[in-house]
């Protein structure tokens, strides 16, 4: 059931077309960075593989020095499970256990009641059992069944082509009744037409008039 969160993070999409090689590295003083989920770093790589670490907030004199071990766009149960089974912790911070997360909402689901336009949230994101609730009906949901239902949005997630705006667009509109749209699935397809407008084949930028011809196409980056 978990396992099927490690597969949500889809921003691929450079990788995908411009890499021919997946490479590895290894970075000792990088290494040395503490794991935030909110860290005051974010890092980066130069045409010659090496890592560069830039401060991405202001940093006190004194304050630690920290990085993130999981992509900052999911979340807390992804995040939580993929640092359990990949790093052997399970991370406490603020951000893990706000069920808002800083109000990203990133693991909201949509509530399963007809009328309500609420989102389902972790009760308590720091307990794996712990039951969801909706912010505005405050229907529940066994923790069971919200891991079926993101199980079963990364199953459909993992045959999805992200780097095709044809399907990216079709899957945000077929599930846009299940899944709210701060979700980190919707929010890293989303990132992902981003990058494909303006530089895939076919998407390229070339003036007013070519955005004009097709107003559609920005649609589900606009929608909420």
């Amino acid at each position: 059931m978990r396992l099927e969160l490690a597969r949500v993070s889809v921003i691929q999409y450079w990788s995908q077309v411009t890499c021919t090689a997946s490479l590895r590295g290894l970075y000792p003083l990088g290494g040395m960075l503490n794991h935030a989920c909110t860290p005051n770093t974010r890092r980066g790589y130069d045409c010659q593989h090496r890592m560069i670490i830039r401060a991405a907030v202001p940093i006190v004199k004194g304050t630690e020095v920290t990085n993130s071990y999981t992509a900052l766009l999911w979340g807390t149960p992804a995040r939580r499970h993929q640092l359990y089974t990949t790093k052997h912790f399970l991370c406490t911070c603020p951000r893990c256990e706000d069920p808002q997360e800083k109000g990203s909402l990133l693991s909201a689901l949509r509530c399963c009641t007809s009328d309500c336009t609420g989102c389902i949230l972790p009760e308590d994101p720091l307990n794996s059992e712990s039951p969801w609730g909706c912010s505005t009906c405050h229907r529940s949901m066994t923790s069971q069944r919200a891991g079926v239902v993101q199980s079963a949005l990364g199953k459909v997630l993992g045959r999805l082509d992200t780097t095709d705006p044809v399907s990216i667009n079709r899957f945000l509109r077929g599930h846009k009744r299940v899944v709210a749209t701060t979700n980190q699935i919707i929010v890293e397809l989303k990132c992902n037409l981003v990058c494909i407008y303006g530089h895939a084949a076919g998407y390229q930028y070339s003036g007013k008039a070519h955005l004009l011809c097709d107003p559609t196409m920005f649609l589900s980056l606009l929608e909420y």
